[in-house]
């Protein structure tokens, strides 16, 4: 026979006994016990049960005072089930809403039976889900701190590299060779704080460390630093753009713009300009490539939301979608559009909030992320 381990909430033995009996031919072989008041209930709980059949009145406790108890409890998972023969429709019909798993009329305890072994059915892939999801937050957990940790260490054997080159590069010995270094570190450094920040992200521990800033600025120093051949960028920055962002995560969206033109855009020239507009600073990234259809405007956008296969480009579709949510943490934002004349055209907007004497230099709490480049 199959074990069963049944809390009884009953004023009359007789009852209960009337209810093992039809467990009992029903293949159950019945662990129970007996309360009829609230205090009795509470101490009950204190241990496991298969399942809670409850009358629906006792002179002093009753299923709706129980069932409210066992789900504020650690039991709240116990299949309830309440079983009467003096109550009617509507009082049923109240008690299921209220939460209880069936109601089962004393005159009618053939459904007894299958409705028990449905309820159990049912909690076992509860318990089950509950445990899968359980198992899926530790995971889950585990990798934004491996990632985290990861990230860290990564940046210290890389920022040792970046010194050897900086010395390389006074000394003046193989120049060319040392600027290849040093624009490979700056990449792997992106690379690690885009990782550092997805993870972030996914754990809600995502800070912005903001100041005021100089759009042109920024985006002239990333122009600078990804750029092998000055005439593949065409910069256009004509006066200071003031802006209030973070500088690191200013710096990792430019970047990926600029990188991305360079890896879509053909031969062409890319095309930045920076621009006030109105309350906001403007940069605009444009290619002469192939461009995006009106769907992929949106899509490239998502989470691994590529439009090529990484096996020709690269990448891991993952740095448009980090750029989005970099902005709009900021209060900025970042559209695609078609440009004119061919080609894709990315437009940002950072916000420039006026900083108080009071505010200037403060920052969310904890140390600030390291700069995404040099």
């Amino acid at each position: 026979m199959k074990p069963l381990r049944v809390l009884h909430v009953e004023d009359m033995e007789s009852d209960v006994l009337l209810l093992e009996r039809n467990l009992r031919r029903n293949g159950w072989a019945v662990e129970w016990m007996r309360v009829e008041t609230a205090d009795a209930f509470r101490e009950a709980l204190r241990s496991p049960w298969d399942l809670i059949l409850s009358d629906y009145t006792t002179p002093v406790f009753s299923a709706v005072e129980a069932l409210e108890i066992v789900q504020a409890s650690e039991r709240a998972g116990t299949p309830f089930i309440v079983v009467s023969g003096s109550v009617g429709e509507d009082a049923a019909i109240d008690v299921l809403r209220r939460g209880a798993d069936d109601f089962i009329n004393k005159q009618n305890l053939a459904r007894l039976g299958p409705a028990i072994e449905r309820e159990l059915v049912d909690a076992e892939v509860r318990v089950e889900k509950q445990e899968a999801q359980r198992a899926l937050a530790e995971a889950l957990a585990s990798r934004e701190e491996l990632i985290s940790i990861a990230g860290h260490e990564f940046r210290n054997p890389l920022a040792a590299l970046q010194i050897t080159i900086d010395s390389l590069h006074r000394s003046g010995k193989a120049p060319e060779h040392s600027q290849a270094l040093a624009r490979q570190v700056r990449r792997l450094r992106d690379l690690v704080t885009r990782f550092v920040d997805i993870a972030a992200l996914d754990a809600g521990t995502f800070e912005l460390r903001t100041s005021d800033l100089d759009l042109s600025l920024v985006a002239r120093r990333e122009v600078r630093r990804i750029t092998t051949e000055p005439d593949r960028v065409r910069l256009e920055a004509p006066e200071a753009v003031s802006v209030h962002a973070d500088r690191g995560r200013l710096e990792l969206v430019v970047a990926c713009l600029v990188d991305n033109a360079l890896k879509f855009g053909g031969p062409a020239p890319v095309e930045v300009r920076v621009r006030r507009d109105g309350e906001a600073g403007l940069l605009e990234v444009a290619d002469r490539g192939p461009g995006l259809g009106e769907a992929e405007r949106e899509t490239v956008f998502r989470p691994f939301g590529k439009r090529v296969s990484s096996r020709h480009y690269g990448g891991f579709g993952l740095s448009l979608w980090l750029s989005r949510t970099i902005l709009e943490r900021h209060g900025g934002s970042i559209v695609a559009l078609p440009n004119p004349g061919g080609g894709a055209l990315f437009r940002v907007t950072v916000p420039a909030l006026p900083v108080s004497r009071s505010e200037r230099g403060s920052s969310p709490a904890g140390p600030p992320p390291p700069p995404a480049s040099g």
